[in-house]
């Protein structure tokens, strides 16, 4: 019974095709060991395994890579060094065997570090005045297409859908962490200047 049924799904690649979709599913599952690694879960019931690969789905088709996601991670870690109060120097990433991950820790760090000081600003600005609207944008071509950086969902969204910076230094700061990873050519917009036009 056993060898009938490993004849039956015996893996035959015949043709360039059928080694194709074969190389493209493996891809997928690695793909999805490796964000299991990632999670560093001690055990998965099948509900966290579909909640992950529904997941994947989702971010495959808005376009975030395991690269963004893993940058994400790596952000995380360098953000709750600088809220331990670790030192900027304990970045655990060697910039000679993994530059992108030391890149994205000193990235995470330095930008706990600045989130800090802009709430013990923004508490003296609320005593003096009200909050200003947000006026400025982090915008970007990707394959071709203006994007702008959206904070709550993390990650870049249509023309028109991106976060209002109230202040030109905080969208140049987000704009030059971009800008300092290579990932892509950014600019700031003027939103109130681009609805003033006629």
């Amino acid at each position: 019974m056993d060898s009938n049924y490993d004849e039956e799904h015996k893996l035959i690649l015949e043709t360039k095709a059928q080694q194709t979709f074969v190389n493209e599913v493996l891809k997928v599952l690695r793909l999805v060991i490796r964000r299991m690694q990632s999670e560093s879960r001690k055990s998965w019931t099948s509900k966290d395994l579909i909640d992950l690969i529904d997941t994947l789905i989702v971010e495959i088709t808005t376009g975030i890579t395991d690269e963004d996601h893993q940058r994400h991670l790596v952000l995380k870690e360098g953000e709750t060094a600088f809220n331990q109060k670790q030192s900027r120097e304990t970045n655990p990433y060697d910039w000679r065997n993994r530059a992108k991950e030391n890149k994205w820790w000193d990235m995470g760090w330095h930008d706990a570090e600045r989130k800090k000081h802009l709430a013990t600003q923004h508490v003296t600005d609320v005593k003096e005045n009200a909050p200003k609207v947000g006026r400025y944008r982090v915008q970007a071509v990707r394959n071709s297409e203006t994007v702008e950086w959206n904070e709550v969902l993390y990650m870049f969204v249509k023309e028109g859908a991106g976060t209002l910076y109230p202040e030109l230094v905080e969208a140049q700061t987000m704009a030059q962490r971009f800008k300092s990873s290579g990932e892509l050519s950014v600019q700031i917009i003027d939103s109130q200047e681009i609805s003033s036009k006629p």
